[in-house]
């Protein structure tokens, strides 16, 4: 923000900035502190004395820096709120930033030097501390939001359009056959464009990275009630590697239990886009991956309305791609919920199944326990 002439080279000098970040090791990070917090009524940083924050955070995007969180903090004795930006060399290392606030007490008590005196060492910092940083000020949305062009992160599909209520909806024996447990129906006719238990579907269940490694953990030892939690945790939900390392969401209601749509079949999806998708599990390739969600926002570089709203980004509510009659069974497309390394393993679990050649996890371990209890 001051008008001084190295701040040019510390903030706008790509060769800087490089050398940087070819300085840290491949888990390091770099703190930045970068002047005064927004106000709400500010334009974006593009346009005022912030300009060089800018420029500095699309040098450090260049640089290949994989994740960015900003928050601001009232307690560093100036007039006001000061901005600071956190970068890091891996994605991974999210999954620290977002601990919660026992598992960072934890940290900090192994990690920490004790002081001769006993003091703690720490005077403005712990778990609590960092949850209130993990999620950036509503400012910082804002701000962003008032580029032109928007950015693509802040483009939002029409929310207030007409949904069709859980109670308009009922779960009965999938009409794919037995093998295929249970399925959702709709009760009433649904128009092309409506969204699907919209309320319902915004609570879902969710393990962090570090709930989801030690159910897995103890579910690999064979601890009976871990396994349940697991086979509950990776039957009906998804993953997803948005906090760093993988975490899962289940959908709290009975849409848990829509079936998947063989061969392009699938009659509800995300958003409209997926009506003219031509990659089903039939025909995918496993170079597909990338270009399978090309129509999907970049979240890759910063964008701190993503930063704001990770979990809802996560666990979308779902539209009818087509009329849907009272009746039909609803029917979405699995392939949406496979990414990273998992992708192409998703594939051919989807194309055993549409063939009869297999089941899903849940329907196998539903029979294994029937089986079980009956002998």
């Amino acid at each position: 923000q001051d008008d001084i002439s190295f701040a040019e080279l510390l903030y706008t000098d790509q060769t800087f900035i490089s050398s940087l970040y070819n300085a840290l090791e491949d888990d390091g990070m770099i703190v930045f502190q970068l002047g005064s917090a927004p106000d709400h009524r500010d334009a974006p940083d593009t346009l005022n004395i912030n300009r060089r924050r800018a420029i500095l955070i699309e040098e450090l995007e260049e640089v290949e820096f994989e994740s960015f969180h900003i928050y601001e903090d009232g307690n560093c004795g100036f007039e006001y709120p000061w901005t600071f930006f956190v970068v890091m060399k891996d994605s991974l290392d999210d999954s620290a930033w977002y601990k919660n606030e026992a598992e960072t007490q934890v940290a900090i008590h192994q990690r920490i030097l004790r002081t001769h005196s006993g003091a703690p060492a720490l005077k403005y910092f712990d778990g609590a501390t960092l949850k209130g940083y993990q999620i950036p000020h509503k400012v910082f949305e804002s701000t962003f939001c008032r580029q032109d062009p928007t950015p693509d992160g802040c483009i939002t599909e029409e929310t207030r359009i007409a949904d069709i209520h859980q109670s308009d909806l009922e779960v009965k024996i999938s009409g794919l056959g037995d093998r295929s447990g249970r399925g959702v129906f709709t009760k009433v006719d649904i128009k092309k464009g409506m969204s699907i238990g919209r309320e319902a579907t915004a609570n879902p269940v969710y393990f962090s990275p570090s709930a989801t490694r030690l159910i897995q953990h103890y579910a690999d030892d064979y601890v009976e009630e871990t396994s349940k939690v697991y086979d509950y945790m990776d039957g009906y939900g998804w993953q997803t590697e948005t906090m760093g390392h993988p975490s899962y969401y289940v959908d709290s209601s009975m849409q848990t239990f829509v079936n998947h749509g063989c061969n392009g079949s699938f009659n509800i999806a995300g958003t409209l886009l997926k009506a003219s998708q031509t990659i089903t599990e039939q025909n995918a390739k496993e170079s597909d991956q990338y270009s399978f969600h090309d129509n999907e926002v970049d979240w890759d570089n910063y964008n701190p309305r993503r930063l704001r709203h990770l979990h809802h980004l996560s666990s979308t509510f779902e539209v009818a791609l087509r009329d849907i009659k009272a009746g039909e069974e609803l029917f979405t497309d699995y392939l949406s919920f496979a990414e990273g390394d998992e992708w192409w393993t998703d594939v051919q679990d989807l194309k055993r199944w549409c063939s009869g050649e297999d089941v899903g996890h849940i329907t196998k371990k539903e029979k294994t326990h029937w089986t079980d209890s009956n002998e």
